[in-house]
């Protein structure tokens, strides 16, 4: 089990169950011991990323990868074909010259797959709309790097949670994330015959909850939703981009109702403004029964977590349909003894933020946007 001291500003180090994690609010410390990880990594990188940016990040990464190769050292990376696509076009290959393996998941197909049948169109949209959204870099198939922070400069600058994991949850998470590489280098010409063997994985697991494939969202959904009806004393969440289920919506109200301290924190500044004129149309409803509100302040709010009752967990996977519906996320539960320090850190992101009492009037072509897009959950 690892033993590196800590010394970083926004990370604290607990032990359970055999898994050693480390938990970030603060990602220049994420973003330092990772790089620094690597820099000592010895057999394997392998990299599983919705956005890579072509950016001053990526491109410190991108050395410190090829540095990295040059000692040997395998270098694997998977990306999201619509999350990084500008990377795809234009960054990839420098990379490839010193020998990292790139692969894509669901490129965007060209024109020429959408010419034929009416059927055919859908299909292919269905599997385009589906994303990759998790966010892993494992090293030496010992260490995994996770949370919300995507491998772009602005990250270092958002809000994010994040967690480095070792232990006997890292072999999972490999498990999972080889599952999709092996399905990522042509996927629409691929058939997908392999997946009973992470589908048993994840059956009776309680640490993490993966969306690979569809008993497993539904595996992921029932365990979120019964931590909330179950919920004694609260229910505080953090998202980013807030669409959710109406069935999520109907729990958290009667959450409020039977008493449950309910506390959701969005953003005020936000990368996606269209995401927060979605959120803003639940604002009334939510208020009006008694849910807590706030908006992060000092800056773009990227950060995923729940904390209900003494259940904490961190990952990608947002409050939105996507999330729970589409999207490949990962989520990891911490046990109690992680919940002083995440109860700690969701008071100093309260003080951070604004309790909003009366929803601020929007403009009415945003409303109108909004509920149009409504209509597109799968989407947004």
């Amino acid at each position: 089990m690892d033993s590196i001291e800590i010394k970083n500003v926004g990370a604290t180090r607990v032990h359970t169950k055999g898994v050693a994690r480390k938990l970030y609010f603060d990602s220049k410390a994420f973003t330092a011991d990772m790089l620094h990880d690597i820099d000592r990594c010895v057999s394997s990188i392998d990299i599983e990323m919705y956005i890579w940016a072509a950016d001053s990040f990526a491109q410190v990464l991108e050395r410190r990868l090829i540095e990295a190769r040059h000692r040997g050292v395998r270098v694997r990376i998977l990306v999201d074909g619509i999350g990084s696509y500008d990377w795809i076009q234009s960054g990839k290959g420098n990379l490839v010259k010193h020998g990292v393996t790139i692969r894509v998941f669901n490129p965007v197909p060209k024109l020429s797959a959408f010419i034929n049948l009416p059927q055919k169109v859908l299909n292919i949209w269905g599997l385009v709309n589906r994303r990759n959204h998790r966010k892993l870099v494992i090293i030496d198939g010992q260490i995994c790097y996770m949370g919300s922070s995507n491998v772009m400069s602005e990250a270092v600058k958002w809000r994010e949670n994040g967690l480095r994991i070792t232990g006997v949850l890292v072999n999972q998470i490999c498990e999972l994330h080889f599952d999709v590489w092996k399905k990522s280098e042509n996927f629409f010409n691929q058939k997908i015959n392999e997946k009973l063997s992470v589908v048993n994985l994840m059956q009776e697991n309680k640490l993490m909850f993966t969306t690979q494939y569809s008993v497993m969202r539904k595996n992921y959904r029932a365990y979120f939703y019964s931590l909330i009806s179950n919920a004694k004393n609260r229910i505080w969440l953090m998202t980013p981009y807030f669409n959710p289920p109406r069935g999520l919506l109907n729990l958290l109200i009667k959450a409020a109702a039977r008493g449950i301290d309910v506390r959701i924190v969005l953003p005020m500044l936000t990368d996606v403004p269209v995401s927060k004129w979605l959120a803003q149309r639940h604002y009334l409803e939510l208020i009006n029964n008694g849910i807590k509100l706030f908006e992060y302040q000092p800056r773009i709010l990227h950060a995923k977590g729940t904390l209900i009752d003494n259940i904490s967990m961190v990952g990608s996977g947002n409050l939105n349909h996507r999330s729970f519906f589409k999207d490949i996320e990962l989520n990891v539960v911490l046990d109690e003894a992680d919940t002083s320090t995440f109860e700690t850190q969701f008071y100093i992101d309260f003080r951070n933020s604004k309790r909003i009492l009366v929803p601020t009037k929007i403009a009415f072509w945003k409303k109108i946007i909004a509920s149009i897009l409504s209509f597109f959950k799968d989407s947004f």
